[in-house]
């Protein structure tokens, strides 16, 4: 296996952390190592979504920081022992998610020999939230070479373990990681499989130690969402999880190979760079994965902005348009006289044997204009424009969907993709209609 010095080592992995689960699981941290020194690495952006939180957690250790210029009172306030700065516009990269591994490989190529002189590393993020603080006792399960992960958020390691692992990460994630979300990478699978049986524990522990009451999204989990989007064999290849890892098991016990030439996964993940997926690529072939005591489960939620009255907390160009939709609607024209219904013709069957009857269309039905037809129309004519002042909705359209489409346009079903909008519409329009009539009943008071 690539990267791993020795298959004792591996198996000695296996043994160690299923005696640590059975040992730390809801149990207190052991007593604090005399002489432990433990460094802090904060790569990115200083968010601080609870400050106080964060500097109460790493008051004990010393704090590396390499974040951009823009970030420099935010980072003294943690005062820092070291500090980098990077100015934003010299840097492009593209994936955003590649940025905190050159924020990570700025710090250990700039502090190196400091840094090796520690115990232990430990990175982790701004915006992570800490039960309790940190302490010496945290890490004193820390040996050898073990490789304490959770996710790419937050890991520690002996100091000589975290150099060995991360030193080339940043290369790698600019070289042979970069859009290669489709290629098979050779794994470690004993490690895998020994991993992933910590997870269990970790998830246990999640739910042990979470606040009642602070929203934060947890990723404690060290492997399974990353695990789930690796391209593997087919030999061993399943969309469950949990079915995976036990073909690895399986074909380990066994002695049989996995790796019969043919790969394949239905969730490749991100498809510039995939920050989880190839963390654990580039970790798992490079240290036994043991458990994750540090006192943090995850990433802090930030408080969204107070919305405005009648708006939604993330407003995009919908939410405006729809407004001045009510507004006008609040003020509705003289003429709501309801237009009338003509009834649907229908054709016996027995003159038009063997033939599929006609659609007809509402608009067929009911022919005549009414006031809320133009209404409807200055609001079409309105969602063609761009609005400003509004947030545009995050995720735009997927790359399966992107494919999706031109593999619609080139086989020509854009005809069928015309006409569910056009059915679209129409009941838009119908719609419509049926609201200005209970906005008139409801007015008049029925009569």
């Amino acid at each position: 296996m690539t990267g791993m010095r020795s298959r004792p080592l591996r198996l000695l992995a296996a043994l160690w952390a299923l005696q640590s689960a059975t040992a730390t699981n809801g149990a207190q941290p052991a007593a604090p190592t005399n002489g432990t020194r433990v460094a802090v690495l904060l790569p990115g952006e200083m968010r601080f979504p609870d400050f106080d939180n964060l500097m109460a957690s790493m008051a004990a250790f010393d704090v590396f920081i390499s974040t951009y210029v823009e970030y420099e009172d935010r980072a003294h306030m943690l005062r820092p022992k070291r500090i980098v700065l990077t100015d934003r516009s010299t840097v492009s990269l593209p994936g955003g998610r590649m940025y905190q591994w050159y924020h990570l490989d700025r710090l250990l190529k700039e502090y190196k020999a400091e840094l090796l002189e520690y115990d232990v590393l430990f990175k982790t993020r701004s915006d992570c939230y800490f039960f309790e603080p940190l302490t010496a006792a945290h890490f004193s399960h820390v040996h050898g070479e073990f490789l304490h992960m959770n996710s790419d958020i937050s890991f520690y390691a002996r100091a000589a373990t975290f150099f060995y692992v991360y030193e080339s990460m940043f290369d790698d994630v600019r070289g042979k990681y970069l859009r290669a979300g489709h290629v098979y990478f050779d794994l470690d699978y004993e490690n895998l499989v020994a991993a992933y049986g910590i997870d269990a524990v970790n998830k246990q522990h999640v739910h042990t130690k979470r606040h009642p009451t602070i929203r934060y999204r947890f990723t404690r989990i060290n492997l399974a969402i990353a695990a789930r989007q690796l391209v593997y064999p087919t030999s061993v290849y399943h969309r469950s999880t949990k079915v995976l890892i036990e073909n690895i098991e399986s074909h380990l016990r066994a002695g049989l190979p996995i790796d019969n030439g043919k790969y394949t996964n239905r969730n490749l993940g991100d498809n510039t760079f995939a920050s989880e997926k190839f963390h654990l690529v580039h970790a798992i072939n490079r240290a036994p994965i043991a458990d994750f005591a540090a006192p943090t489960v995850g990433v802090l939620l930030r408080p969204r902005p107070a919305a405005a009255p009648g708006s939604c907390q993330r407003p995009t160009p919908h939410d405006a348009l729809l407004q001045a939709w009510r507004d006008a609607l609040a003020d509705p024209p003289e003429d709501t006289s309801e237009r009338p219904r003509e009834k649907r013709r229908r054709t016996p069957s027995q003159t038009r044997p063997n033939k599929r009857r006609e659609n007809k269309r509402r608009q067929d039905i009911c022919p005549l204009e009414t006031p809320y037809d133009t209404l409807l129309q200055a609001w079409r004519d309105a969602l063609t424009k761009k609005s400003e002042g509004v947030c545009k909705h995050r995720s735009g359209k997927s790359t399966a969907r992107l494919a999706q489409e031109t593999i619609h346009q080139k086989f020509g079903r854009v005809a069928l993709a015309d006409k569910r909008r056009h059915a679209d519409r129409v009941a838009a329009k119908a719609n419509l209609h049926a609201r200005g009539a209970r906005i008139r009943r409801e007015a008049t008071g029925g009569r």
